[in-house]
């Protein structure tokens, strides 16, 4: 797929904590606010876990816990029985928990899963931070790993779209 490869200033090790997590708290609110979304993301995510057995999500690039926390608890009122690990190459640990869905403190860069976090992986709205080599290495390592891994992404790509999020930046400072 052909796509222009913005920067995003969140993703640089200088941008300051606070705005970083300013920009990601954003995120999940607006996530709260769609609850629709919610049932759709746990609709697919529910086609790739076992039934009737604990699973495991390992979410990758959680943000400030993104749309996860509502996901798991979406999931364990259909009967599942998950525990989810929300991670992140600048973990959050303030935001986002739940008693199912808890925090890795150290960093998880998303191209380089050490093999021992377990689970099928998530990605919520952090897959498009990655050129095209590097994304093409998550997919490959979650192949070669045998995770399933589920990859929602929200904003159309479209000049609409594009324009619309213009004001994201405006709206994190509010």
């Amino acid at each position: 797929m052909r796509r222009l490869h913005w920067f995003e200033f969140g993703d640089q090790p200088w941008f300051p904590a606070v705005l970083r997590d300013a920009e990601t708290a954003y995120l999940a609110t607006g996530y709260r606010l769609l609850p629709a979304l919610t049932q759709q993301w746990t609709d697919k995510i529910a086609t790739v876990l076992p039934c009737n057995e604990p699973a495991e999500i390992l979410d990758l690039c959680s943000g400030a816990g993104g749309p996860l926390p509502l996901v798991v608890e979406e999931l364990v009122k259909r009967d599942y029985d998950v525990r989810a690990k929300l991670t992140d190459l600048y973990p959050n640990v303030t935001a986002g928990s739940s008693p199912r869905a808890t925090w890795l403190t150290e960093p998880v860069n998303a191209a380089q899963v050490l093999p021992e976090l377990a689970g099928v992986r998530t990605m919520f709205s952090a897959f498009h931070h990655f050129r095209p080599t590097v994304a093409h290495g998550i997919l490959r390592d979650a192949f070669e790993h045998r995770r399933a891994i589920a990859i929602f992404e929200s904003g159309s790509g479209t000049p609409r779209g594009i324009v619309s999020m213009l004001g994201v930046p405006l709206a994190v400072l509010a």
